[in-house]
């Protein structure tokens, strides 16, 4: 009994089993009324998952006006008057480091 790719994917959208957690979130935040979702940001672990959530919401029939993702290290740093290293930097510094050293 062979399935095809198309099958589980129309299978995955009817089994709120089957269908990704990201892409559940950005349905019940799509359905709630304007008023509701208007101040809400949503923060993510890392940029990959902010951007599947933005994908799920993007395909969603009443797309919110405006919508923030962020990651968590972004809104960490908002608090903070501290500029986020850029990544070269962060490399250098962690081959030069006493620990590398030793």
């Amino acid at each position: 009994m062979s399935r095809t790719i198309a099958s589980i994917l129309n299978q995955s959208e009817s089994d709120p089993c089957r269908t990704p957690f990201l892409k559940q979130i950005a349905e019940i935040y799509a359905s709630l009324p304007a008023s509701e979702n208007r101040d809400v940001c949503f923060i993510f672990p890392n940029k990959r998952s902010a951007t599947f959530f933005a994908h799920f919401l993007k395909q969603c029939p009443s797309v919110p006006e405006r919508f923030t993702t962020r990651t968590i290290s972004e809104f960490a740093a908002s608090f903070s008057k501290l500029r986020k290293a850029e990544r070269l930097v962060k490399c250098w510094t962690m081959g030069h480091s006493p620990e590398a050293a030793g």
